[in-house]
């Protein structure tokens, strides 16, 4: 229907922080193999059986700051 205002003046809901889980688990994991990379804890979130794709896991990892030491 038309209201006689703008789709553009609607304000959308929040869509809220998608990669919260997958922070918390990383950082998790990097707190008890803080030697494991992103492709290592790609593998082993894969192998729990988590579903996020290898390119959201690496993005997340690096905006983290979360580096291998050594």
């Amino acid at each position: 229907r038309y209201l006689g205002i703008s789709r553009n003046a609607l304000e959308l809901p929040e869509k809220g922080n998608r990669n919260e889980k997958l922070e918390n688990e990383l950082l998790e994991i990097a707190s008890a193999k803080p030697r494991w990379g992103a492709k290592k804890m790609v593998a082993f979130l894969k192998n729990k059986g988590y579903d996020w794709n290898h390119k959201r896991i690496r993005r997340v990892y690096r905006d983290l700051g979360l580096k291998t030491c050594g």
